[in-house]
């Protein structure tokens, strides 16, 4: 199975879900150890709707960021999952 860095996830989040589409599962690590499997859902594509958080999170970094900064990794688990 290959392996990707939280480093290479966020540098290169479009190879990734490439790999993912192309259904390839990886394990994501997070300094230097296994911290979770990322696998490919195979399910229909119209079950994925365009109310999926994950598809509105660059627009959650420019709204409330005047200096386009990134969001931290608190700010991206608030707008993913809810958390307060």
């Amino acid at each position: 199975m290959k392996t990707v860095s939280m480093l290479e996830l966020r540098q290169n989040s479009e190879v990734v879900v490439s790999d993912l589409q192309r259904g390839l599962p990886l394990t994501l690590t997070y300094r230097g150890k296994p911290l979770a499997r990322l696998v490919p859902v195979l399910a229909d594509p119209e079950e994925i709707t365009a109310d999926d958080p994950l598809y509105t999170l660059a627009d959650h970094a420019e709204a409330g960021s005047p200096d386009n900064a990134s969001l931290g990794n608190e700010e991206i688990d608030r707008v993913l999952y809810g958390q307060p």
